[in-house]
């Protein structure tokens, strides 16, 4: 069997967010066994990340399947642009790759719903991935006109089983949970001696992420008079950035809280933290909770925050708190405690289930099926 042709479609443009981190991760771990090419809506910092990286890509407008609107007249023209042009881009589409052979169409988001039009127009075999919880975004098409397409797509894959489940696909024949891959195995660090400090990481911060817990919680610790500092890193826009600021303020530590913007250093980060503080209200899998794993950074996960609990296991993997009292007073242990096993057995896992090596034999046997049908 030669390589497979296969058509990703990615939804991000600017931000350089999980999604298009664990579709690289995907074409890494397969590049022996694809011939990839890419399909966005726009240039930007995705595009030029994957460009960069030598793979194939193609920018082509289309509609995400989002921002649904109460408005009854809104509504109405939001969805007539969205399906005319969502059609052209169908029609460039498979003018430009009729000669490619194109044996897949992956859709790498939930949002993306051109994928399958695009499978049917090429001939192609169409899979759809979910990577987050169904009621982050509010689909233009309606609930329902939405399952029904994730239902008729060759294979849907949830990155974990809480995802799986939230999309109430429990008994779906063509659902499958396939973790995303993170790293490589042979990419991990282990330093004992860990720097003064904490990082609170995301691609975008935002309210939903929980960086005002993370702020509170370090407050309250006290680490600060003791020499910490909180590292907040990742995009963030302005006004939201003077907010964060000025919470840090009032509770008297702004000299302590350092907001880094994005960082290609990550590694190093991790590895020197005292702590990651994963914070998010909910996350479909959490992977930097996973790269903190791989870079010997010891994890405190937030309660009940989705697919972070079927990685992040208590005293075993991780510690998980309540609130941001608990925070700070898990932050205070392991500032103090002894936690190298655990961190250990944290890296030891996130090897075992999230590396590229893996993945790979994983996501080629689904391919493989898909094409058999």
């Amino acid at each position: 069997m030669g390589k497979i042709n296969v058509l990703y479609v990615c939804h991000d443009t600017e931000v350089l967010g999980g999604a298009a981190l664990s579709l690289w991760n995907l074409i890494h771990s397969l590049k022996d066994d694809i011939d990839p090419i890419i399909l966005l809506r726009e240039r930007g910092n995705v595009y030029d990340y994957f460009f960069h990286k030598g793979i194939d890509c193609l920018v082509v407008p289309f509609r995400l399947n989002k921002n649904a609107t109460d408005n009854a007249l809104k509504g109405f023209y939001k969805r007539l642009a969205f399906n005319l042009i969502n059609a052209r881009c169908v029609r460039r589409v498979s003018k430009e790759l009729k000669d490619r052979h194109i044996s897949i169409v992956h859709s790498n988001d939930s949002v993306i719903t051109v994928g399958s039009r695009i499978a049917k127009a090429l001939k192609a075999r169409h899979i759809w991935h979910l990577r987050e919880i169904s009621g982050y975004i509010t689909p233009l098409t309606g609930e329902k006109r939405r399952k029904e397409m994730i239902l008729k797509a060759d294979s849907a894959v949830a990155i974990t089983n809480y995802i799986k489940k939230d999309w109430g696909l429990e008994n779906a024949g063509n659902a499958v949970v396939i973790p995303d891959a993170v790293r490589s195995k042979e990419d991990v660090a282990m330093i004992v001696e860990k720097d003064r400090y904490f990082v609170f990481c995301a691609a975008e911060i935002n309210p939903w992420k929980g960086p005002e817990l993370a702020i509170n919680a370090f407050w309250l610790s006290g680490l600060a008079k003791s020499g910490y500092s909180l590292k907040m890193v990742g995009q963030i826009n302005d006004s939201y950035l003077v907010q964060l600021k000025q919470l840090a303020r009032q509770c008297e530590i702004e000299d302590a809280v350092e907001f880094t913007g994005k960082t290609s250093d990550m590694k190093s980060i991790m590895s020197h933290a005292s702590g990651f503080l994963m914070c998010s209200k909910s996350e479909g899998l959490g992977r930097v909770t996973i790269e903190a794993m791989f870079y010997g950074c010891p994890v405190l996960a937030r309660n009940d925050s989705g697919g972070t609990m079927e990685i992040v296991k208590d005293n075993e993997t991780g510690l998980i708190f309540n609130d941001a009292v608990d925070l700070s007073a898990k932050m205070r242990f392991v500032a103090s405690e002894d936690i190298v096993p655990m961190i250990e057995r944290a890296q030891e896992y996130a090897l075992g289930n999230f590396c590229e090596e893996s993945y790979k034999e994983k996501m080629l046997g689904l391919y493989e099926k898909v094409l058999k049908g």
